[in-house]
């Protein structure tokens, strides 16, 4: 029964084939007779001239209710009346804001400088309040910021103004003096 079944299945198969075949000779017979020239237009041609169609058909078209609509709407609510141009003002230029002057109140006591590393040099100094300690570059010293450390001295900055303070080294003292016979 099986067998029977897919047999006439296969059968089917076959006529439908042979019905699609012979239609699609029917169609290609009429071409060959009629002679027609194959076009020579390109798909890019016909889709260019489907668009420019296109466009011509959506051309914006205003019925006259909405003309007049439009016209009676600017009757009621007229739009406001253009602002006169203003003329630039003169800028005024703000003043330099200029920082009070200002003494320091730390002494430098010793620095200890790497060539190889700036960056890694340190300085002592004695700050009121703080005592003696080590800063390095970048370190706040009162309202002073340390700018750069060099061999005997650094150099300091408050606001935009640098300025730079040596080690203070005391005269030599005499302990004690030979006497002259």
């Amino acid at each position: 029964m099986l067998k029977t079944l897919l047999y006439m299945f296969g059968v089917m198969s076959l006529v439908c084939a042979g019905i699609v075949f012979y239609f699609s000779a029917e169609k290609w017979s009429q071409f060959a007779v009629n002679n027609e020239p194959i076009p020579k237009e390109s798909i890019i041609e016909k889709f260019k001239q489907l668009d420019n169609l296109q466009a011509q058909n959506d051309k914006e078209v205003v019925s006259p209710l909405v003309k007049q609509s439009g016209e009676y709407a600017l009757i009621i609510n007229p739009p406001a009346p253009p602002k006169p141009k203003e003329e630039p003002k003169e800028l005024i230029k703000p003043r330099e804001f200029q920082l009070p002057r200002t003494s320091p109140k730390f002494k430098i006591l010793a620095t200890s400088c790497n060539r190889t590393r700036p960056e890694d040099s340190i300085a002592l100094i004695s700050e009121p309040g703080r005592g003696e300690h080590w800063v390095k570059v970048g370190d706040p010293i009162g309202r002073f910021v340390l700018e750069k450390i060099e061999h005997g001295s650094i150099i300091y900055r408050y606001g935009n103004q640098s300025s730079e303070m040596a080690v203070e080294t005391k005269p030599p003292v005499r302990i004690a003096q030979e006497r002259k016979p």
